[in-house]
């Protein structure tokens, strides 16, 4: 009866209830006996244009595991089992979750940057608590006003992609 946006589905779902109490990392790991597909919907269980995320093939684990890992903030969400085209069978559904941070604490702390001090990082190993508005593979410009370096100069923006 339902289908997610990663593969169109006419096997059959089991759907689960997964409550989320507060923001937290969600992840879902399906190991089946079929090629399966995995998909969250938020709130309306029915409201296909309610989903928040959908995998058909694990990246890692090929056609028979589908795989979710994504920061949920709190509410209802509906887990849907699905299976490719016409497929079905048995499987395995794990769930892990872990508190992540609020947004506005990790805000909150976050270092100051200074005109003129180099900055190193890594974001090897970190989490991937939040998403931007322009994710999918588009860049983002981020606009900085220089000081002038010489008197009288007046002060410019420069982009830098």
């Amino acid at each position: 009866m339902n289908s997610g946006s990663c593969d169109h589905s006419d096997a059959r779902e089991i759907v689960y209830l997964l409550e989320v109490p507060r923001r937290q990392r969600v992840v879902l790991d399906v190991d089946a006996r079929f090629d399966s597909v995995l998909y969250v919907r938020k709130d309306d269980c029915a409201d296909e244009s309610a989903e928040v995320e959908c995998n058909d093939d694990s990246p890692t684990g090929g056609r028979n595991k589908s795989h979710i890992e994504r920061v949920l903030e709190p509410g209802k969400y509906f887990v849907f089992v699905d299976g490719y085209n016409q497929e079905s069978g048995g499987y395995k559904l794990t769930v892990s979750v872990a508190d992540v941070v609020a947004l506005s604490d990790a805000c909150r702390r976050a270092p100051l940057l200074g005109s003129g001090a180099p900055v190193t990082g890594t974001t090897e190993g970190a989490a991937n608590d939040a998403e931007a508005s322009c994710g999918g593979g588009r860049g983002a410009r981020l606009a900085v006003a220089l000081r002038p370096r010489v008197a009288g100069a007046r002060p410019s923006g420069r982009a830098l992609g």
